[in-house]
Order: structure tokens, then sequence, then C-alpha cells
């Protein structure tokens, strides 16, 4: 575990530093600027680590004349999520999952949500028991919260949360893979709906970034951080042909995007680019790395490791490109701009630490050799991302003696 923290920071470091070099807010070696996680504390080694000492705060140069909305406006990273409650006989039918609370499935997937417009909750929908709400219902019944488990690339954020496309029945954006191991057919579906999900969500991954190139351009950005944002789009091009290419191999069916809904342009403001490219970038992209590499590492199929290692990799360099350009921000915008990013961080973080870890499902050896994480490592590379990445990441950014992780506990 602290081998994938220490590789992914280096790899942060140098894509971060070279970026930034090109965009000429820094020279080689320095970190006044540049995002740079001290170094993390191994939990099985009895000698501690030496954190640097942190870098005094640069010198603010003016602040843009333009006005800035305020912090609650900018949207929260937010992961699909709802309750599903049915007999114990509609559970069952949905469930690969053998182990078992109050005679229900602890987990099920595919299910149908009827607060939504739509019959079926999202494809790649997780859903455990919850046992409280199932004991109020009686017996016979099932009660679940389920969630879409966050993230999968730059997601595209608007106002009601992430836009993805619909899925349809295509060949268009489907790459080449070789076909998958025979697999009973429920768990088959399992993978199917994640990998799914993640191509939906890596497919709009593509607008994300078009709409930040956009963002960047009207902020008068130097051309290597446009440049770099230009390439990330046509990386999630490849990511999202990949994940469709692997949901249809274990669907059985060709799969692919609907049309994405359209989302509204967002106001050109240094503040609002700084907060957005952190929601969207800094702390989701890190977190995709971060996931990425443990499901590669972990993954069997020699077919999906390969995809795995391609996005992990690439997900490395949006991420950088992320802090990147919130140093640049930062370098333009002064205190104005780091005091929103550190709110925000503060505000992030603490939620990410509230969460509860889910139990591990009885299938992880399983999901795990066909490069799908379970609910409880989805959460233990949120917080380790937060605890060892981000959170120390943002304090250097933002100058800060003490790491957001001590003021988010405080």
């Amino acid at each position: 575990m602290i081998r994938d923290i220490l590789t992914l920071r280096a790899r942060l470091r140098v894509a971060s530093v070279s970026l930034l070099t090109a965009a000429g807010c820094a020279s080689p070696g320095t970190s006044e600027v540049v995002p740079t996680p001290k170094a993390v504390e191994p939990v099985a080694v009895d000698k501690p680590t030496t954190s640097p000492q942190p870098p005094s705060d640069p010198p603010d140069p003016p602040s843009p004349p333009i006005a800035e909305p305020p912090i609650s406006q900018y949207p929260r990273p937010t992961c699909p999520s709802g309750t599903w409650s049915g007999t114990l006989e509609e559970a069952q039918k949905r469930t690969a999952d053998l182990t078992k609370s109050l005679d229900c499935p602890a987990a099920i997937h595919g299910i149908v949500d009827p607060e939504r417009k739509s019959a079926e909750a999202p494809p790649g929908a997780r859903a455990h028991l919850d046992e409280a709400a199932t004991k109020a219902l009686g017996a016979g019944h099932c009660s679940y919260t389920w969630t879409i488990p966050c993230p999968g690339g730059r997601p595209l954020l608007a106002d009601d949360g992430p836009r993805v496309a619909d899925a349809i029945h295509s060949t268009a954006w489907i790459a080449e893979l070789a076909p998958a191991d025979s697999l009973p057919e429920r768990l088959r579906e399992v993978i199917a709906d994640e990998w799914l999900q993640d191509a939906r969500s890596e497919h709009a991954s593509v607008a994300s970034f078009a709409r930040a190139t956009l963002e960047l351009l009207a902020l008068a950005a130097p051309p290597a951080l446009v440049a770099a944002s230009q390439r990330a789009s046509l990386d999630e091009i490849d990511h999202a042909r990949l994940c469709f290419a692997l949901a249809s191999r274990y669907a059985g069916a060709a799969l692919g995007p609907g049309p994405l809904p359209a989302v509204p342009t967002r106001p050109a403001e240094l503040v609002r680019l700084a907060c957005d490219t952190f929601v969207e970038g800094c702390v989701g992209e890190t977190i995709a790395a971060l996931v990425a590499t443990r499901a590669a590492r972990r993954c069997t199929d020699p077919s999906v490791t390969a995809v795995l290692a391609r996005i992990a990799d690439d997900e490395a360099e949006h991420a950088a490109l992320a802090w990147a350009t919130v140093a640049w921000a930062v370098t333009q915008g002064g205190e104005t701009v780091r005091s929103a990013v550190r709110a925000l961080a503060r505000d992030m973080h603490a939620a990410a630490m509230r969460a509860e870890p889910p139990a591990p499902a009885p299938s992880t050896a399983l999901l795990a050799h066909h490069g799908r994480l379970d609910a409880a490592a989805h959460h233990a590379c949120l917080v380790d991302a937060w605890q060892h990445l981000i959170a120390d990441a943002v304090a250097e950014l933002c100058g800060d003696s003490h790491p957001a992780s001590d003021r988010a506990q405080a």
C-alpha cells in the first residue's frame, strides 16, 4: 500500500514540476508553488520518517480585478446514491453474494430505484443492506442503500451533480481486446456493470477536459497548461474505448455511449477555475490514479491489467496537470485563490473522513482478479489519497505550517 502512495507521489511531483516549468511559473527544484506531498510514514515500520519544514509563503501578486462568487457556489464531487427496498425474492435475484444478514443478501447489484424517473439505478450501482430499514420493513423484505463508486476519470460536473451519457448498443467506441474467461452469469453481469460505469465516466471526462481547456484559454493560461489539457481529453477517448470494450467483453454484447447531456458554461473567474480544478482534478484524478494502480496490481487477467496500467499512468499525469493549474492560479490570484482552495479542501477532507468504511465483500478476490475493487478497497483509496497525498499537497501549496489532515481532525 505504501509503495503505491510513494510511486504516485513521485509521478505527481515530476509531472507537475515539468508543467509549471514549461508554463514559466517555477524553475526546476523550486517547491514554492508546486504541491508536493510530504513523506508518508509507513505503518509497519518502527522508525518514523522526518517531515520537511513547510516552505514560506511566496509574495502575493495583486489579485485580479474581478468579482469572485462565494465559495458555497462551487459544486462538490458527489457520487450518485439512493435507496431500494423490495421483497426477499426480488433481492435474491440481484445478487452473486452468498453472505446474508436478517435473511437478506448482504449486497446486491442491478437494483430498481422507485424514486427515480427511470426504472433502473445506474449501471455499476453497488447496494449494501441497511439493517435498520430492513428490520422496520419486517420479515420477507430487504432494504438497501446504493451508490455509484467515484471516480472514473475527471467528472463532468453540473450544479445537479455528474453528467454521463446513457449506454446504448453500439460498436463505435469499442477497442479490440481478448475474450474473457468463462464466469458465472451473475458475476459476469456485475463486472460488466462496473466496467460500464467506468466507461460512461471516462466518456464524460472527454467533455470535462474540453471545458477545462476553454476555461484556461478564457483566463489567458500558459500554452503548456492548455496543451496538456488537450492531450488529456484525447487520453480520455482511449480510456472510454478500452472500458466500453471491457464492459462489452463481460456483458457479451456491444455497448457504447449515447448522447452526452450538455452542461452550461461556467464563469471565467480565477477562483472558480482553481476550485473547480481542485474538485475535478486534484481530488478526482489523484484518487482515480490510486484506484487504477491498486486494481492493476491485484488483477490477474493480462488484458485487463494492461488497460488499468495505461489508465493509472494517464490519470497520474492528469492529476499533475490539475495541481499545476491550481498552483498557476495561486501565482496569479494570491491569497484570494489560496484561501478559497484551502477552505474547500478542509470541507472536502472532513467529509471524506466522516464516511464509514464498508465491510469487505465475500466476492472481493473474484472481483479483484478482473480488475475491480470492492467498496471497502475504494474507501481505502479515498482515505489514503487524502491522508498521504491531497491534504499535505494542499498544505504546501497554501504555505500552511500544519497539513490539512491535522486541521480536519481538530
